[in-house]
């Protein structure tokens, strides 16, 4: 639970380092985790974390009006 608290945390400031980005065009985010291995259930759980945090993030408007990819 604690690795997916900081999985989480780790995303969104990520998604809010990234304000800086041009108007234009949606922010693109990269995802680095391992999905195979002994680690892919936190990297399973990690990119899921994330996948759902942009889904809903671009719900309620993305930011400053850009969605995020």
């Amino acid at each position: 639970m604690r690795h997916k608290l900081i999985c989480l945390v780790f995303a969104t400031s990520c998604l809010l380092s990234l304000a800086a980005c041009s108007p234009q065009e949606p922010i693109r985010l990269g995802f680095v985790g391992g999905l195979s291995g002994r680690v892919a259930d936190l990297g399973i759980d990690g990119r899921d974390g994330v996948l759902l945090a942009v889904e809903m993030r671009n719900k309620s408007g993305g930011l400053k009006k850009r969605t995020f990819q």
